[in-house]
């Protein structure tokens, strides 16, 4: 995938009319399944695409967002939740 389809899968999340908890929930397993699918995939970035109202949190600048996926080489394909 490359970074316009990335940019349309956010898009399409952010302009839904889903309510925050469930388009949360959305935003972080395509951040865990993309990240899995590619190991330069920037989940914070995608969160900031997806979720402009929460960009601005400090976790996210500190690029450790909650609910984001840490993937290392190797691990099981199962999303590991910080």
């Amino acid at each position: 995938m490359t970074r316009k389809d990335y940019q349309l899968i956010a898009d399409v999340l952010r302009t839904s009319d889903l309510p925050g908890n469930i388009r949360s929930q959305l935003i972080m397993n395509f951040a865990a399944a993309l990240k899995r699918d590619n190991m330069r995939f920037k989940p914070t970035r995608f969160c900031q695409a997806s979720r402009p109202d929460i960009a601005d949190s400090p976790a996210v600048k500190a690029n450790n967002a909650h609910g984001f996926i840490t993937f290392t080489p190797g691990d099981d394909l199962a999303p590991h939740i910080d």
